[in-house]
Protein backbone atom coordinates (compact mmCIF):
# COMPACT_ATOMS: atom_id res chain seq x y z
CA UNK A 1 0.00 0.00 0.00
CA UNK A 2 1.40 3.41 -0.96
CA UNK A 3 1.46 6.56 1.19
CA UNK A 4 -1.83 7.91 -0.17
CA UNK A 5 -3.61 4.64 0.64
CA UNK A 6 -2.25 4.66 4.19
CA UNK A 7 -3.35 8.27 4.72
CA UNK A 8 -6.82 7.49 3.37
CA UNK A 9 -7.12 4.49 5.69
CA UNK A 10 -6.05 6.56 8.70
CA UNK A 11 -8.52 9.27 7.76
CA UNK A 12 -11.44 6.84 7.51
CA UNK A 13 -10.48 5.07 10.73
CA UNK A 14 -10.11 8.29 12.71
CA UNK A 15 -13.46 9.58 11.43
CA UNK A 16 -15.19 6.36 12.50
CA UNK A 17 -13.59 6.39 15.96
CA UNK A 18 -14.45 10.05 16.51
CA UNK A 19 -18.05 9.42 15.43
CA UNK A 20 -18.38 6.48 17.85
CA UNK A 21 -16.96 8.55 20.69
CA UNK A 22 -19.26 11.49 19.92
CA UNK A 23 -22.39 9.32 19.74
CA UNK A 24 -21.47 7.51 22.97
CA UNK A 25 -20.97 10.81 24.77
CA UNK A 26 -24.10 12.53 23.45
CA UNK A 27 -26.55 9.63 23.85
CA UNK A 28 -25.21 7.71 26.86
CA UNK A 29 -22.83 9.74 29.03
CA UNK A 30 -23.92 13.35 28.55
CA UNK A 31 -27.34 13.12 30.28
CA UNK A 32 -25.70 12.03 33.55
CA UNK A 33 -22.22 13.60 33.37
CA UNK A 34 -22.70 16.87 31.51
CA UNK A 35 -23.34 19.01 34.60
CA UNK A 36 -20.59 17.30 36.64
CA UNK A 37 -17.61 17.76 34.33
CA UNK A 38 -15.78 20.78 33.02
CA UNK A 39 -15.06 21.27 29.32
CA UNK A 40 -11.52 19.98 29.81
CA UNK A 41 -12.74 16.83 31.52
CA UNK A 42 -15.29 16.27 28.75
CA UNK A 43 -12.49 16.43 26.18
CA UNK A 44 -10.50 13.88 28.19
CA UNK A 45 -13.51 11.54 28.36
CA UNK A 46 -14.06 11.66 24.60
CA UNK A 47 -10.36 11.01 23.97
CA UNK A 48 -10.49 8.02 26.31
CA UNK A 49 -13.52 6.74 24.38
CA UNK A 50 -11.53 6.97 21.15
CA UNK A 51 -8.72 4.94 22.74
CA UNK A 52 -11.20 2.32 24.00
CA UNK A 53 -12.92 1.94 20.63
CA UNK A 54 -9.55 1.82 18.87
CA UNK A 55 -8.34 -0.93 21.21
CA UNK A 56 -11.57 -2.85 20.61
CA UNK A 57 -11.02 -2.58 16.86
CA UNK A 58 -7.46 -3.88 17.14
CA UNK A 59 -8.66 -6.76 19.32
CA UNK A 60 -11.32 -7.68 16.75
CA UNK A 61 -8.63 -7.88 14.07
CA UNK A 62 -6.96 -10.66 16.08
CA UNK A 63 -10.32 -12.38 16.64
CA UNK A 64 -11.06 -12.49 12.92
CA UNK A 65 -7.93 -14.55 12.31
CA UNK A 66 -9.58 -17.42 14.22
CA UNK A 67 -13.00 -17.14 12.57
CA UNK A 68 -12.00 -18.72 9.29
CA UNK A 69 -13.54 -17.85 5.97
CA UNK A 70 -13.25 -14.31 4.65
CA UNK A 71 -13.24 -11.09 6.65
CA UNK A 72 -15.89 -9.66 4.32
CA UNK A 73 -18.29 -12.51 5.11
CA UNK A 74 -17.80 -12.07 8.86
CA UNK A 75 -18.32 -8.32 8.56
CA UNK A 76 -21.48 -8.69 6.48
CA UNK A 77 -22.79 -11.36 8.85
CA UNK A 78 -22.61 -9.21 11.97
CA UNK A 79 -23.64 -6.03 10.13
CA UNK A 80 -26.66 -7.76 8.59
CA UNK A 81 -27.67 -9.26 11.93
CA UNK A 82 -27.66 -5.77 13.49
CA UNK A 83 -29.19 -3.78 10.61
CA UNK A 84 -32.09 -6.17 9.94
CA UNK A 85 -33.89 -5.42 13.25
CA UNK A 86 -33.51 -1.70 12.62
CA UNK A 87 -35.26 -2.05 9.27
CA UNK A 88 -37.93 -4.19 10.92
CA UNK A 89 -38.66 -1.53 13.56
CA UNK A 90 -39.08 1.15 10.90
CA UNK A 91 -41.37 -1.12 8.89
CA UNK A 92 -43.38 -2.04 11.99
CA UNK A 93 -44.01 1.58 12.89
CA UNK A 94 -44.63 2.81 9.34
CA UNK A 95 -46.91 0.12 7.92
CA UNK A 96 -48.83 -1.15 10.97
CA UNK A 97 -50.77 1.56 12.87
CA UNK A 98 -51.84 -0.80 15.67
CA UNK A 99 -48.26 -1.66 16.75
CA UNK A 100 -47.40 -0.26 20.19
CA UNK A 101 -44.10 0.51 21.90
CA UNK A 102 -44.04 -2.79 23.82
CA UNK A 103 -44.25 -4.80 20.61
CA UNK A 104 -41.53 -2.66 19.04
CA UNK A 105 -39.18 -3.18 22.00
CA UNK A 106 -39.78 -6.93 22.37
CA UNK A 107 -39.64 -7.50 18.61
CA UNK A 108 -36.49 -5.43 18.29
CA UNK A 109 -34.69 -7.38 21.04
CA UNK A 110 -35.69 -10.79 19.66
CA UNK A 111 -34.97 -9.65 16.11
CA UNK A 112 -31.42 -8.86 17.22
CA UNK A 113 -30.89 -11.99 19.33
CA UNK A 114 -31.99 -14.52 16.69
CA UNK A 115 -29.63 -13.44 13.84
CA UNK A 116 -26.75 -12.92 16.28
CA UNK A 117 -27.31 -16.41 17.67
CA UNK A 118 -27.26 -17.81 14.13
CA UNK A 119 -24.04 -15.96 13.30
CA UNK A 120 -22.25 -17.13 16.44
CA UNK A 121 -23.48 -20.69 15.91
CA UNK A 122 -22.34 -20.70 12.30
CA UNK A 123 -18.76 -20.03 13.43
CA UNK A 124 -18.70 -21.95 16.72
CA UNK A 125 -20.78 -25.06 15.88
CA UNK A 126 -20.68 -25.54 12.12
CA UNK A 127 -17.49 -23.66 11.37
CA UNK A 128 -16.48 -21.82 8.19
CA UNK A 129 -16.78 -23.50 4.81
CA UNK A 130 -13.75 -25.54 3.71
CA UNK A 131 -11.12 -23.70 1.71
CA UNK A 132 -10.67 -26.63 -0.70
CA UNK A 133 -13.85 -27.18 -2.71
CA UNK A 134 -14.64 -30.54 -4.31
CA UNK A 135 -14.28 -30.77 -8.07
CA UNK A 136 -14.28 -33.73 -10.47
CA UNK A 137 -10.86 -34.88 -11.64
CA UNK A 138 -11.76 -38.19 -13.26
CA UNK A 139 -11.27 -36.94 -16.83
CA UNK A 140 -8.21 -34.81 -16.11
CA UNK A 141 -4.81 -35.78 -17.52
CA UNK A 142 -1.50 -34.91 -15.96
CA UNK A 143 1.44 -35.83 -18.21
CA UNK A 144 4.13 -34.88 -15.72
CA UNK A 145 2.55 -36.43 -12.60
CA UNK A 146 2.47 -40.13 -11.87
CA UNK A 147 -0.79 -41.97 -11.28
CA UNK A 148 0.06 -42.58 -7.64
CA UNK A 149 0.68 -38.91 -6.94
CA UNK A 150 -2.55 -37.92 -8.69
CA UNK A 151 -4.56 -40.48 -6.70
CA UNK A 152 -3.06 -39.20 -3.45
CA UNK A 153 -3.88 -35.60 -4.35
CA UNK A 154 -7.51 -36.45 -5.19
CA UNK A 155 -7.90 -38.40 -1.95
CA UNK A 156 -6.52 -35.54 0.16
CA UNK A 157 -8.75 -32.97 -1.53
CA UNK A 158 -11.87 -35.12 -1.15
CA UNK A 159 -11.09 -35.90 2.48
CA UNK A 160 -10.59 -32.24 3.39
CA UNK A 161 -13.78 -31.18 1.63
CA UNK A 162 -16.10 -33.65 3.35
CA UNK A 163 -17.68 -32.46 6.60
CA UNK A 164 -16.57 -34.18 9.78
CA UNK A 165 -20.15 -34.96 10.86
CA UNK A 166 -23.61 -34.62 9.42
CA UNK A 167 -25.49 -31.50 10.43
CA UNK A 168 -29.04 -32.04 11.67
CA UNK A 169 -31.63 -30.68 14.08
CA UNK A 170 -31.37 -27.13 15.29
CA UNK A 171 -27.84 -26.91 13.88
CA UNK A 172 -29.41 -26.54 10.43
CA UNK A 173 -30.18 -22.92 11.37
CA UNK A 174 -26.45 -22.28 11.50
CA UNK A 175 -26.09 -23.28 7.85
CA UNK A 176 -28.37 -20.49 6.59
CA UNK A 177 -26.53 -18.07 4.32
CA UNK A 178 -25.38 -14.85 5.95
CA UNK A 179 -27.15 -12.92 3.16
CA UNK A 180 -30.51 -13.94 4.69
CA UNK A 181 -29.74 -12.57 8.15
CA UNK A 182 -31.09 -9.02 7.57
CA UNK A 183 -34.37 -10.42 6.21
CA UNK A 184 -34.68 -12.86 9.12
CA UNK A 185 -34.08 -10.09 11.66
CA UNK A 186 -36.58 -7.71 10.02
CA UNK A 187 -39.27 -10.40 9.70
CA UNK A 188 -38.78 -11.41 13.35
CA UNK A 189 -39.30 -7.82 14.50
CA UNK A 190 -42.50 -7.42 12.48
CA UNK A 191 -44.06 -10.78 13.41
CA UNK A 192 -43.14 -10.70 17.11
CA UNK A 193 -43.95 -6.99 17.37
CA UNK A 194 -47.45 -7.51 15.98
CA UNK A 195 -48.14 -10.51 18.23
CA UNK A 196 -46.97 -8.68 21.36
CA UNK A 197 -48.92 -5.57 20.34
CA UNK A 198 -52.16 -7.53 20.03
CA UNK A 199 -51.51 -9.31 23.34
CA UNK A 200 -50.73 -6.13 25.30
CA UNK A 201 -53.40 -4.00 23.60
CA UNK A 202 -53.02 -2.57 20.10
CA UNK A 203 -53.12 1.11 19.27
CA UNK A 204 -56.56 2.40 18.35
CA UNK A 205 -57.53 4.26 15.20
CA UNK A 206 -56.54 7.90 15.49
CA UNK A 207 -53.98 7.49 18.29
CA UNK A 208 -51.05 7.56 15.87
CA UNK A 209 -50.45 10.62 13.73
CA UNK A 210 -50.88 9.61 10.10
CA UNK A 211 -47.86 11.71 9.14
CA UNK A 212 -45.71 8.94 10.58
CA UNK A 213 -47.53 6.14 8.75
CA UNK A 214 -47.14 4.94 5.17
CA UNK A 215 -50.36 4.06 3.26
CA UNK A 216 -48.81 1.00 1.67
CA UNK A 217 -51.92 -0.36 -0.03
CA UNK A 218 -52.94 3.07 -1.36
CA UNK A 219 -49.58 3.37 -3.08
CA UNK A 220 -49.55 -0.25 -4.29
CA UNK A 221 -53.19 -0.57 -5.38
CA UNK A 222 -54.10 2.96 -6.35
CA UNK A 223 -57.02 1.90 -8.58
CA UNK A 224 -59.04 0.10 -5.89
CA UNK A 225 -62.45 1.47 -4.85
CA UNK A 226 -62.49 3.77 -1.85
CA UNK A 227 -64.39 1.24 0.28
CA UNK A 228 -61.71 -1.43 -0.28
CA UNK A 229 -58.86 1.03 0.25
CA UNK A 230 -60.39 2.19 3.54
CA UNK A 231 -60.56 -1.38 4.86
CA UNK A 232 -56.97 -2.08 3.82
CA UNK A 233 -55.67 0.97 5.64
CA UNK A 234 -57.66 0.11 8.79
CA UNK A 235 -60.04 3.08 8.41
CA UNK A 236 -57.13 5.51 8.75
CA UNK A 237 -57.45 8.84 6.99
CA UNK A 238 -54.25 9.84 5.23
CA UNK A 239 -53.51 13.22 3.75
CA UNK A 240 -52.28 13.35 0.20
CA UNK A 241 -48.54 13.86 -0.35
CA UNK A 242 -49.23 17.32 -1.81
CA UNK A 243 -50.97 18.47 1.37
CA UNK A 244 -48.17 17.10 3.54
CA UNK A 245 -45.53 18.77 1.37
CA UNK A 246 -47.38 22.10 1.53
CA UNK A 247 -47.68 21.80 5.31
CA UNK A 248 -43.97 21.19 5.70
CA UNK A 249 -43.19 24.06 3.34
CA UNK A 250 -45.46 26.43 5.29
CA UNK A 251 -43.81 25.48 8.58
CA UNK A 252 -40.36 26.16 7.14
CA UNK A 253 -41.52 29.53 5.85
CA UNK A 254 -42.97 30.41 9.25
CA UNK A 255 -39.69 29.49 10.96
CA UNK A 256 -37.65 31.57 8.52
CA UNK A 257 -40.03 34.50 9.01
CA UNK A 258 -39.80 34.21 12.79
CA UNK A 259 -35.99 34.15 12.66
CA UNK A 260 -35.96 37.14 10.32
Amino acid sequence: MDASGILQTWSSTSSSLNALAAVTWEDILKPSLDHRLTEGHKAIVTKLLVIIFGGAGIAMSFVTTNLGGTVLQASLSFTGAASGPLLGMFALGAFFPWANWIGACVGGVLGLILPMWMVIGSYSVVGPPPSNMRFPTDNCTAPNITTTAMTTLITMTTTESLPSEEISGISLLYTVSYLWLPSIGAATVVVVGLLVSFITGPMKVGEVDTRYLVPFFDRLFCCLPESCSRRLRCNQEFHSPEILANGIRNKEEDRSTAKG
